[in-house]
């Protein structure tokens, strides 16, 4: 009995300090689009052990929106108002899981995040940037720090 005991311990300790290494995210640093152009956002990362994958997105006022997440090997799971919306899209693989917006709008840009889990691990991309370019002028909107009353603040346009 004893015996066995060691042996689940070890082989408990073995697998455990397996897992427990870091879930390396890559994601596409900037994507500037059109009105009405299709975008793939792309997010890769090893094959090995994922059991979660997500995408979310932060607005210019810095909230952060689940868009989709997959268990495994099941269906997406959408947020409902992005599932009412039918534009976006999922491209999933063993070592990728890419996130498709069609027909962009001005209000689609922001900040995305792929989020990778593995057991223990939680990985997550620096974030893809989409920025919305009508015409000629880039609309580039930057996220904003926490503001007290009386701070001082610095705006810039660029054209």
């Amino acid at each position: 009995m004893r015996y066995i005991l060691i042996f689940l311990l070890s082989s408990t300790i073995f697998c455990s300090s397996d897992v427990s290494s870091n879930v390396d995210v890559v994601q596409e640093d900037v994507k500037v689009v059109r009105t009405g152009e299709d975008v793939n956002l792309t997010c890769s990362f090893s094959a090995l052990l994922q059991s979660t994958k997500a995408w979310f997105k932060q607005t210019a006022d810095g909230r952060v929106i689940q868009i989709v997440s997959l268990y495994l090997s099941q269906q997406p799971s959408w947020n409902k108002d992005f599932e009412k919306m039918s534009r976006f899209n999922v491209i999933k693989g063993d070592d990728h899981f890419n996130l498709t917006i069609l027909q962009t709008k001005p209000s689609d840009s922001g900040t995305y995040y792929c989020v990778v889990t593995s057991y223990y691990s939680i990985g997550m991309g620096a974030g893809t940037r989409l920025i919305y370019e009508a015409g000629h002028t880039t609309l580039q909107q930057s996220l904003i720090d926490t503001l007290h009353p009386g701070d001082s603040v610095n705006l810039q346009c660029s054209i």
